[in-house]
């Protein structure tokens, strides 16, 4: 007699995971977390549960929770993922499973800035795509993507540069040049010359990166906004404080409505925006800005992480220059401490 309500708790649990998959599609990870959560307890109160729908659901709710900033939760569910991919490969031969969980905990453990760790499961993702007829070339493309991000991320920019050429030929090759997965790319590309100081070329491939967006989504989906806050981080800059401020403005309202209010994408478009006020003369405002991007940050790494020194430190000076220097000192020596502790992690 249980079977029909197991079968309907089952049949509830795909509803919803459906439900928070195309909310992801359409990035609204907020409005994605419930249904996602939802469906992630249902399953796991089955014991009958398939390893396939595991790695599916927990791929799902555990990609929500990174754009969610909930990083520490989200690495547990992703690792649930990975070892039921892993299943998967050994029961029924098919690896797709186990490359999207790789490569949903390698972009988990980027983002905490555990580069390594992030690389290894990349790799063995990158690997395993290339033996797979179950891999589609868009995600092949999208795993050598991310390894020239993690690269970015981690310093190693020439390497990131060559990631990135070849992901190019890729694309131009398999796609062409006005495909979505080129405009991912670009963006990657205005990220990597802002690191490098390169603002102008930067600014090239941030407004090619849109115009491929806008013509395929229009203005105002969620990546489209992204693409304008990266524009519009590269304009600051440039000292172009005018073109630049309703594309930030934008991105923080609409990060704050898809992502989340304390999101790490609200805490980076604040960080930006907040450089922008503090330079145009606008200082209030600037550190609140900035003090709203300090309290994200360390939500979502701790308070000892070295993600939270740039933001100390803008923050520090803006406060010094204004009549705060009681707090300025604070934050001063905070990202000392911070510093002195990452130099002794890499030493």
């Amino acid at each position: 007699m249980p079977q029909p309500a197991l079968d309907a708790d089952l049949a509830d649990a795909q509803n919803r995971h459906a439900a928070a998959v195309e909310l992801c599609r359409e990035q609204r990870y907020a409005a994605a977390e419930p249904p996602a959560r939802e469906a992630w307890a249902l399953l796991r109160a089955r014991p009958d549960a398939s390893p396939g729908a595991v790695a599916a659901f927990g791929h799902s709710l555990g990609s929500v929770l990174d754009r969610l900033g909930r990083l520490a939760e989200a690495e547990v569910i992703h690792r649930y993922a990975v070892a039921a991919a892993e299943q998967v490969r050994a029961d029924d031969q098919r690896t797709r499973p186990l490359v999207e969980a790789l490569a949903g905990l390698a972009v988990n453990l980027r983002i905490q800035e555990r580069f390594d760790e992030a690389e290894a499961h990349l790799q063995r993702g990158m690997a395993l795509a290339e033996i797979s007829a179950d891999v589609t070339a868009v995600e092949s493309v999208g795993l050598l993507r991310e390894f020239g991000t993690l690269c970015r991320q981690a310093g190693r920019l020439a390497e990131s540069e060559a990631v990135y050429r070849r992901v190019r030929v890729e694309i131009e090759n398999r796609f062409g040049s006005g495909h979505l997965e080129a405009a991912d790319l670009y963006r990657q590309l205005a990220l990597l010359e802002q690191t490098r100081g390169r603002h102008e070329v930067g600014e090239g491939y941030a407004r090619r990166a849109l115009e491929i967006r806008m013509a395929a989504s229009g203005p105002n989906y969620p990546d489209v906004v992204g693409d304008g806050a990266v524009l519009g981080s590269l304009l600051v800059a440039q000292g172009r404080y005018e073109e630049a401020e309703p594309l930030l403005q934008h991105a923080l309202e609409t990060f704050d409505a898809t992502a989340g209010a304390d999101s790490p994408a609200v805490a980076c478009v604040a960080d930006r925006l907040g450089s922008l006020l503090a330079a145009a003369g606008r200082p209030d405002e600037a550190i609140d800005l900035y003090r709203r991007a300090l309290r994200i940050k360390e939500a979502v790494f701790g308070e000892v992480h070295p993600a939270l020194t740039t933001t100390m430190h803008n923050l520090a000076v803006v406060c010094e220059g204004n009549g705060r220097a009681e707090e300025a000192r604070d934050l001063w020596r905070r990202a000392m401490t911070l510093l002195r502790r990452d130099d002794v992690a890499e030493a």
